[in-house]
Parts: structure tokens; C-alpha cells; sequence
């Protein structure tokens, strides 16, 4: 069974500091619940979430496996049907909207051949000097070595003209889930893999597919989203028929403005 029970005291929860958690290395992990308060007014909004909690990244084995934001969370959280309570971060590694069991289950986080795994918030400089923050997990006995899991890498997009931005920089590593885009100004985009078209979609396309399959495209995001039918096995690998790594993954913007966004890559494999 998942037990649902409390993990150890954050480390350092204050005003422009990172604060840290160290989570025990044993059994296996479904999801984590993060609960934050603080005196700023409102209380902890999403709103006051978003700007306070700069970052959260995840490691084990002292190596980043996730990076996002308080907003880019939530963001996320929307578009895969998700609900947002004020006080409350919800990190999902056994992801509740995959098509089967299976698919879900597969991707939780089993600590057997784990040392280490740690949880680090940034708290930004401008938030209440009254805050706190704590932890709760989803958790099994079940002793398992970690197999493929779902990690989020944040890229900065250099946009100097409007057109068609070529995008040459992601890693060809992993298989891509998806490609969330947090810009407003993308009209449509193409992705070709070694010369093949795997993607071509205007904004208004994408989220009319995307919604058929049950997810809630976000204003001021383009979801380049390959498994957008939720099933782990749609996921765009970077491997050939031939079993060879791609020489090439490209993905073409058509931006209507010149303006620099951050693209978080959700990709499946083993962790870093």
C-alpha cells in the first residue's frame, strides 16, 4: 500500500535563503507534498507561492534530476488537469494521469540503489520574513533500484528577431515527453528528428489536440507536447530504428516577437 505520511524538517526556511531537506533513502516514493505558509498578505496565495518560491530542484545523489519554479509547477500542474490549493506544492513522480496503471506506476522513484535524496527551495529575498515550510510524502516499503524516471531541465531561448528562431540546443539524450515553451509570442512550431517531421502545429492546433486528451493548455505557454495522449510510451525517443543515437533534433519557432523565454524539457531516462 502508499502510506502518506510526514518527512523530516526542512533545513534553513527563511527569507533569501535555500532551504533544504534531506529525504530518507529507503522505500519508494510517489509523490511529495510541500506545505508553505507565510505572514505576506493574503497569506500563501498562489500568487505570493509563485513569487516567493524561486526555485525547488530535486536531487539524488547529489545530481539535479528537476528544476522549476513555484509558477512553472503550477503551470504544469494546469495543464495535466491538476488542482492548485493556496499553501500547497505538489511534486508528482507516479504521475495520476497516465493512461494505465502501469504508465503511472512505473514512474514513481524507488530508493534501492539511492545514497541520497534531496530536496532544495529557494526563498526569495523580497518574501515574509515569517515563513515556514514543510513536507509530506507518498510512500511504500516497496525496495526497488531506480528505473527510468521523468526530469525537468530548464533552457534559457535566445529570441533576437521575430521569423522562424532555430532551435539547435537540446540535449539528444533521453526521450522528450515534452517541450513546455513559457512565451506567448510563439504562432506555431515544426520539429524534425534526423530530417523527419515529428511535430508541425500552429497554437491554436496544439491546444485543440492537447485538450482532447484530457490536458488544459495554459495561457502564455506552447506545450510542445509529444505524449499528449498521456502514455508513457508516446514519448519522442532520441535512438533511430537503427537503435543509433539522432544526429539531429530541431525544433523551428515562429516567433512574433524578439523576446528570450525559458523552455522546460520533460524527458524519460535514467537519472543523471
Amino acid at each position: 500500500m502508499r502510506y502518506f505520511k510526514p518527512l523530516p524538517s526542512f533545513a534553513a526556511v527563511a527569507a533569501g535563503q535555500t532551504a533544504t531537506l534531506d529525504v530518507p533513502a529507503r522505500g519508494t516514493y510517489y509523490s511529495l507534498m510541500l506545505t508553505y505558509t507565510t505572514d505576506t498578505v493574503g497569506g500563501a496565495t498562489q500568487a505570493n507561492m509563485e513569487t516567493e518560491i524561486t526555485e525547488i530542484r530535486l536531487k539524488i545523489n547529489g545530481k539535479i534530476q528537476r528544476r522549476f519554479s513555484a509558477e512553472e509547477l503550477f503551470d504544469h500542474s494546469t495543464y495535466k488537469g491538476q488542482t492548485i490549493t493556496a499553501g500547497k506544492l505538489q511534486i508528482y513522480f507516479a504521475e495520476p494521469w497516465r493512461q494505465t496503471v502501469q504508465g503511472e506506476e512505473a514512474l514513481a522513484w524507488p530508493m534501492g540503489d539511492v545514497d541520497t535524496f534531496q530536496v532544495e527551495v529557494d526563498i526569495a529575498d523580497n518574501s515574509s520574513q515569517a515563513c515556514s515550510l514543510s513536507a509530506s510524502a507518498q510512500w511504500s516499503k516497496n525496495e526497488a533500484p531506480m528505473g527510468p524516471i521523468i526530469k525537468w531541465r530548464k533552457f534559457n531561448v535566445p529570441v533576437s528577431a521575430t521569423g522562424i528562431v532555430n532551435v539547435t540546443t537540446f540535449p539528444k539524450a533521453d526521450a522528450y515527453m515534452a517541450i513546455h515553451c513559457h512565451s506567448a509570442n510563439i504562432a506555431d512550431a515544426e520539429v524534425t528528428v534526423d530530417g523527419e517531421e515529428v511535430f508541425d502545429a500552429t497554437l491554436a492546433e496544439a491546444q485543440e489536440l492537447q485538450k482532447n486528451y484530457g490536458n488544459s493548455p495554459v495561457t502564455g505557454w506552447f506545450h510542445i507536447d509529444y505524449a499528449y495522449t498521456n502514455r508513457v510510451s508516446d514519448a519522442l525517443p532520441m535512438v533511430g530504428t537503427d537503435k543509433r543515437p539522432v544526429s539531429e533534433y530541431r525544433i523551428d519557432l515562429n516567433m512574433s516577437s524578439a523576446t528570450t523565454f525559458t523552455a522546460l524539457a520533460e524527458t524519460l531516462g535514467y537519472r543523471d
